[in-house]
C-alpha cells in the first residue's frame, strides 16, 4: 500500500519508499539537560542530480501525523535509490554563537536565540512570560536552549512550521492503540543529596564589577615603557565596560555610578600624579571578551625609568592595597547554593552528594529548589522507563511535536514521553516516570489513611514510588 506521506522539496513529492522522523523532548532535569533537535530520514527512487538536495529545506507531510520541516544534511544516491538524512528545523540551533547578556521577557529571549541561530520560524510562546536577567555566552545555542528550558521547567518543540514553548506535563496522550508496551526498573546508583547553584542575577548600569566582593585582587606591576596584558575574572556579563580613570587617591568604597578609577605608585611607594602618568605614556585599557565573566586588560608603563616599576595600587605602611575599580553595563551575579536531600536509603546510597547542578539559568533560591527537586528524584535510587509502539491509526493521531513531551498513564503511574520515532508502521516511544503530587491527590481524594494503608501496608516507600497511583 502506498504511503500517505509526501516530501515537499524534492522533484516528485510522492516518490517515497520509506521514512522516519525522530523527535526528543527537551529534558526537565537541570543537571543533565537532554534531548536532540530531531531528525528526518527517507529513502526514495533516485533521480538525476539528487545529491544537489544537500542543504535544501524539506517538509514531511503525513496525513496522520501532520508536518515537520527540516534541512538536508546527508544525501547518498546509488543510481537506484537515494537515502536522505536531515535535521529538523530546530537543528539550526546547533550552532556556536556569541550571545549578549539579556534583560527582558522570557519570550523575547527565546526569540533572540532563534534570530541568533538563523531560525526564522514563527515562535508560538504558550508559557508564562516573565522578566529574566541572564548572562551572555559563547557556546552551542542548542545546549543553551536545553539548559534554559530545564531551568524554567518549560519545553520547546516544533509543531508544523512553528517553534512552540509550553509548560510540561499538561498534555495527556492515549495508549489505546498501543501494540507493544513494557516498563523497566533500574535501581541505579543513589546519593543522599544534590547541590544546586543559583546566581541572583541583576541588571547593572555603571555597576562596579571589579574587584569581586570577597576576593583579594592581585597587584599588577609594570616596568617603564613595558606593556603587559592580563585577564580579570568578574561576576558579570557586560555589554559595555568603562575605562577607569587614573587618580591620586581612591579610598574605600564601591565605585558604581562612575567610570571606574585606579591609582599608581612608584618604586618609592609614593603615588604618581595622574597628569604625569598620562603625559609619559602610562595607561590602562580594559576590553570585553567573548567569554562572559572575563575582561582583558592592557597596562602600559610610563616612560619614567627612575620611578619604575609601577604598581596599580595604593601603598600604606609598606603594604599595597588594590586601587583598580572597574564598572560596566550588563548583568551581574552572586553565586550561592542550596542542598536538597533525595530520600535515598543511607544504607545503600553510594555518595553523600551525587551532583552539583550548575545551570546558568537558575537565578533564585526558589527556582533552585523547584528545579533541583527533579535532580534529587533522579538520584533517589530508582529509574523507571516505559517503551512502546503505537499503531498508525487515523482515529488516534499522534502529531509531530505534540506526542513528544506529553504524558501517558500506565500501570499506576504517569510517564513523560521523551523520545519518539515515526515510521510507516506507527510510532515507537520511550519515556520516564512523571507522576506529580497533584496526580496522587486526585486519585486518593476522599479516601482515608486506613484505606491507603490497606493497599500499601506490605510494601516500602521505594516500591510505592513505582506505582504511586495504584488504589487497590
Amino acid at each position: 500500500m502506498a504511503l500517505s506521506v509526501r516530501i515537499e522539496g524534492i522533484p516528485d513529492p510522492s516518490n517515497l519508499t520509506t521514512y522516519s522522523v525522530t523527535e526528543d523532548a527537551t529534558g526537565l532535569d537541570p543537571s543533565t539537560p537532554s534531548g536532540g533537535f530531531g531528525q528526518i530520514q527517507f529513502t526514495a527512487v533516485d533521480w538525476p542530480n539528487s545529491k544537489m538536495l544537500s542543504r535544501n529545506d524539506i517538509t514531511v507531510v503525513d496525513s496522520v501525523h501532520g508536518r515537520i520541516t527540516g534541512t538536508v544534511q546527508n544525501v547518498t544516491p546509488d543510481g537506484v535509490t537515494v537515502s536522505v538524512v536531515g535535521d529538523s528545523e530546530l537543528g539550526k540551533f546547533n550552532a556556536r554563537r556569541v550571545a549578549q547578556p539579556f534583560s527582558g521577557k522570557m519570550s523575547e529571549y527565546v526569540q533572540y536565540l532563534m534570530d541568533l541561530s538563523g531560525l526564522y520560524a514563527t515562535l508560538d510562546y504558550q508559557a508564562p512570560d516573565y522578566t529574566i536577567h541572564v548572562p551572555g555566552f559563547m557556546d552551542n545555542v542548542w545546549e543553551r536552549i536545553k539548559l534554559l528550558m530545564s531551568a524554567h521547567q518549560l519545553e520547546l518543540t516544533l509543531v508544523g512550521d512553528e517553534v512552540v514553548v509550553r509548560e510540561p506535563l499538561l498534555v495527556e496522550s492515549s495508549l489505546a492503540n498501543a501494540v507493544a508496551l513494557s516498563t523497566s526498573v533500574n535501581r541505579q546508583t543513589s546519593s543522599l543529596a544534590v547541590d544546586v547553584r543559583y546566581y541572583n542575577y541583576r541588571p547593572i548600569t555603571k555597576g562596579e564589577v571589579y574587584p569581586v566582593k570577597g576576593e583579594e585582587p592581585a597587584i599588577q606591576t609594570v616596568e617603564a615603557g613595558e606593556t603587559i596584558e592580563f585577564e580579570l575574572n568578574i561576576n558579570a556579563s557586560l555589554t559595555k565596560v568603562y575605562q577607569p580613570v587614573p587618580s591620586l587617591d581612591v579610598g574605600p568604597g564601591d565605585r558604581s555610578g562612575t567610570e571606574g578609577v585606579y591609582t599608581i605608585v612608584g618604586q618609592d611607594n609614593l603615588p604618581i600624579m595622574p597628569a604625569q602618568w598620562k603625559a609619559a605614556g602610562g595607561r590602562l585599557d580594559v576590553f570585553l571578551t567573548d567569554e562572559p565573566g572575563i575582561l582583558r586588560c592592557v597596562l602600559m608603563g610610563a616612560q619614567i625609568p627612575h620611578l619604575a616599576p609601577f604598581r596599580i595600587a595604593e601603598s600604606a605602611g609598606g603594604t599595597d592595597y588594590n586601587s583598580l575599580h572597574i564598572t560596566g553595563d550588563g548583568v551581574a551575579w552572586e553565586a550561592n547554593a542550596v542542598r536538597l536531600y533525595t530520600g535515598a536509603d543511607p544504607k545503600v546510597a553510594a555518595e553523600e552528594v551525587g551532583v552539583e547542578v550548575d545551570n546558568p539559568y537558575i537565578s533564585t533560591p526558589s527556582q533552585a529548589v523547584a528545579t533541583g527537586a527533579i535532580t534529587a528524584a533522579a538520584h533517589s535510587g530508582a529509574d523507571v522507563v516505559i517503551e512502546g509502539t503505537l499503531a498508525r491509526a487515523d482515529d488516534h493521531p499522534q502529531a509531530f511535536g505534540n506526542l513528544i513531551g506529553s504524558r501517558v498513564y500506565h500501570d499506576g503511574a504517569f510517564y513523560r514521553i521523551e523520545t519518539t520515532n515515526y515510521s510507516p508502521g506507527g510510532v515507537s516511544f520511550r519515556g520516564s516516570m512523571a507522576t506529580t503530587i497533584a496526580d496522587f491527590n486526585k486519585v486518593w481524594e476522599g479516601k482515608t489513611q486506613a484505606e491507603f494503608n490497606e493497599v500499601w501496608e506490605d510494601y516500602d516507600i521505594g516500591q510505592f514510588s513505582l506505582m504511586p497511583l495504584n488504589t487497590e
